[in-house]
C-alpha cells in the first residue's frame, strides 16, 4: 500500500467525558464557553505578540508572529493575565460548585444524624 492509498483513523477521545451539570444543554453551553475562553486567551497572547513586535519595529507578518519567542517575564505576565481572565469568567461556575458541595455536605450530615439517632 502506498502513501496515497493509506488511510488513518481519526483521533477521537475514548471513554466517558466528565459531566459537570445535570442538563445536557447546560453541559453543552459550558463546553462551548470553555472553548471560547481558550480562544480568547490565545487571541490575547497573539495580540500581545503583535504589539511587542510593533514596539520593536519588526514588520508584523505571519512568519514573525510564529517565530516570536516570549522571554520569561513576558510569559509570566501572560500567565497572570490568563489566570485573572479564567478566574473572573469561571466565578459563577465556581459558586455553583461550592453551593453543590455545601448541599451534599448538608445532606450527608443529615443522613449521618438520622442513622445515629436510630435505635439499634
Amino acid at each position: 500500500m502506498n502513501d496515497q492509498t493509506r488511510t488513518t483513523a481519526p483521533r477521537i477521545s475514548k471513554g466517558a467525558q466528565p459531566s459537570f451539570f445535570e442538563q445536557p444543554a447546560t453541559e453543552a453551553l459550558y463546553g462551548m464557553f470553555v472553548v471560547m475562553l481558550e480562544e480568547l486567551c490565545v487571541l490575547r497572547d497573539r495580540l500581545d505578540t503583535y504589539e511587542r513586535l510593533g514596539e520593536q519595529g519588526i514588520a508584523v507578518t505571519s512568519a514573525a508572529v510564529e517565530a516570536y519567542e516570549p522571554d520569561d517575564s513576558v510569559e509570566q505576565a501572560r500567565e497572570q493575565l490568563r489566570h485573572g481572565t479564567i478566574n473572573r469568567a469561571m466565578r459563577p461556575v465556581k459558586a455553583l460548585q461550592e453551593a453543590a458541595v455545601k448541599r451534599a455536605q448538608s445532606q450527608y450530615e443529615q443522613a449521618a444524624r438520622s442513622i445515629a439517632e436510630q435505635e439499634i
